[in-house]
């Protein structure tokens, strides 16, 4: 017997991510006020928050560009960085 699919939900606008469309995963990580942080520390989530292709667009509109790299799973199951999209 198959386990129902789970619909995706977009953690922005709480609407369900259309199964036809790309979507996009963030992990989030702490950043704190300059000179406040503890040397060799950091914070971040252990979770990721899934993205609909709308709500991505949109933190895109802003100062925020996107540098996409392209990775390939090795034979030994280790990752290798196959070309830097822009």
């Amino acid at each position: 017997m198959t386990r129902k699919a789970i619909p995706n939900t977009c953690d922005s606008c709480q609407n369900e991510v259309p199964t036809n469309e790309m979507s996009y995963t963030a992990q989030f990580s702490q950043k704190q006020p300059y000179g406040q942080g503890k040397k060799g520390e950091f914070v971040s989530s252990t979770n990721k928050a899934d993205f609909c292709k709308k709500c991505f667009l949109k933190i895109c509109e802003g100062n925020f560009t996107v540098k996409w790299k392209h990775m390939k799973q090795q034979a030994d199951k280790t990752w290798l960085e196959v070309e830097q999209i822009t």
